[in-house]
């Protein structure tokens, strides 16, 4: 039985990059802004049929200047750090347990 399919999965991890990354055109370094949007449109370019999100969560996790996007954001906000501390926690209890079921995650 299927939980979600995959590109529910894959919009988890696409959809929070893709709005970093506009940040990150916005407020860092043109270099940087050239490098998170190309790393980010070129995959999304590239779509199977059937999986259209297949490989992307594992190009967007690299892209460092999103993940700063994200810190300041977080911090600005002011979360806890226990906060963020949990939601990666239950995230990577969650993609445990379907790895070990063997279960495609991307």
């Amino acid at each position: 039985m299927q939980l979600l399919s995959y590109d529910v999965w894959g919009a988890f991890v696409v959809v929070p990059v893709l709005v970093a990354a506009g940040f990150a055109v916005a407020r860092l370094r043109p270099s940087y802004g050239v490098y998170v949007l190309g790393a980010v449109l070129l995959p999304l370019t590239f779509v199977f049929e059937d999986r259209p999100l297949m490989s992307t969560p594992r190009f967007v996790l690299t892209l460092v200047p999103a993940f700063w996007i994200a810190a300041e954001l977080a911090e600005r906000l002011r979360v806890p750090r226990w906060a963020l501390a949990t939601v990666g926690a239950a995230g990577l209890g969650v993609l445990s347990v379907l790895t070990v079921n063997w279960y495609y995650i991307f």
